[in-house]
C-alpha cells in the first residue's frame, strides 16, 4: 500500500519548483522501485489516475520492475489513450518487457489511431482532444517501430511495410530495420530502389546491407 512518503516524493515529480527537485524525486521513486516497495495494487492504483504525471510515472516504473500482472492494463491504456506523451511513455515500457506480448495491440494502433476526442467526453482530458489521428501517429511512429524490432514477428511484414514510403527518413529507416532484424524477406528490386534512390544516406545504406545479404543468403 502507498505510504505518505510514497505520495510526497509522486507529489515532487509533479509540482517540484524546479527540474532538478523533479529529477531527484524521480531518482528517490526508482529506488524505492528496486527495493519492492511497491506492490502490483500501488501500481494499478497509480495507472488508473487521471493526473497525467502520475500515471506516466506508473507506466516507466511498470517497465522497469517489469510487472507482468499489469501488461494488460498497460495495453489498455494505449488502446484507449488519445496522448502521445503516454503513448511513448507506454511504447517504452512494452520495450522494456522485451515480449511480444504487446504486437497486437501496437498494430492496431499504426492501423488505426483513435481520433480526435469530443469535447463533451467528461472521462477525456482537455490535453487529450488537442491531439488528432495524424498528430499521434507521427509521434508513436519511431518508438513503435523500435518496440516491433525487439517483439515482433515475421507476420508484421505486410503491416508496416507502407513505412518504407513515410517522408521521414527516420520512420523509413526503422521500417528497413524492422525488416531486417525480424528477418522478413524484402523483394531485391525493391531494396535496390531504396539504396539508389531514397534522399537519405543512412537509408541507403541500410537498404544496400540488406540487399547484399538477400544476395549471399
Amino acid at each position: 500500500m502507498l505510504q505518505s512518503d510514497h505520495y510526497e516524493l509522486l507529489d515532487r515529480l509533479r509540482l517540484g519548483k524546479s527540474a532538478e527537485d523533479r529529477h531527484q524525486a524521480l531518482n528517490e521513486l526508482m529506488i524505492k522501485e528496486q527495493n519492492g516497495e511497491f506492490e502490483q495494487g500501488d501500481m494499478i492504483s497509480l495507472l488508473e489516475n487521471q493526473d497525467p504525471v502520475y500515471q506516466a510515472y506508473a507506466i516507466g516504473a511498470v517497465g522497469r520492475i517489469r510487472m507482468e500482472g499489469c501488461a494488460s492494463q498497460l495495453k489498455s491504456i494505449f488502446l484507449n489513450s488519445n496522448n502521445p506523451l503516454i503513448l511513448v511513455a507506454l511504447l517504452d515500457a512494452f520495450l522494456a518487457f522485451e515480449s511480444d506480448e504487446f504486437i497486437d495491440a501496437v498494430i492496431k494502433k499504426l492501423k488505426n489511431p483513435r481520433k480526435k476526442a469530443g469535447f463533451l467526453r467528461k472521462e477525456t482530458s482537455l490535453i487529450e482532444t488537442a491531439f488528432d489521428s495524424e498528430m499521434i501517429l507521427d509521434q508513436i511512429l519511431v518508438p513503435a517501430l523500435k518496440y516491433l524490432q525487439v517483439g515482433g514477428n515475421s507476420g508484421i511484414g505486410k503491416k508496416i511495410e507502407i513505412y518504407l514510403a513515410h517522408d521521414d527518413s527516420t520512420v523509413r529507416w526503422h521500417t528497413l530495420s524492422a525488416f531486417d532484424k525480424l528477418s522478413i524477406p524484402l523483394d531485391n528490386n525493391q531494396l535496390a530502389e531504396i539504396k539508389a534512390t531514397d534522399e537519405n544516406a543512412l537509408v541507403r545504406e541500410q537498404a544496400a546491407i540488406m540487399l547484399e545479404k538477400s544476395q549471399t543468403a
